[in-house]
């Protein structure tokens, strides 16, 4: 049954990847929790996203959670675009 599926996985990393391609100066409006606005591009955005990858990344080992209550903000937005698996995995080869 040929084209019914998918042969790669569905990550957010790829949807990130794509917009920066197709919409990377396209601005994204997020408003913080002190009720300011907060504005940047998806490049930007993935920019955060690296920064964030390379913090947890030192930072993480097998079994860790991480978690993140402010669904509405800006740095959930980075949080998904940040591909947890593999943070980990590099955590646990340098252990």
């Amino acid at each position: 049954m040929l084209g019914l599926t998918m042969d790669t996985p569905l990550l957010s990393t790829d949807i990130l990847r794509y917009a920066v391609i197709a919409h990377g100066e396209t601005e994204i409006v997020s408003r913080n929790l002190d009720r300011s606005i907060y504005r940047y591009s998806y490049s930007a955005a993935k920019d955060r996203c690296l920064r964030l990858s390379a913090t947890l990344q030192s930072g993480l080992s097998t079994g860790d959670r991480l978690g993140s209550l402010a669904w509405n903000i800006h740095n959930n937005f980075e949080l998904l675009g940040v591909h947890p698996d593999r943070a980990i995995r590099q955590a646990a080869a340098r252990l």
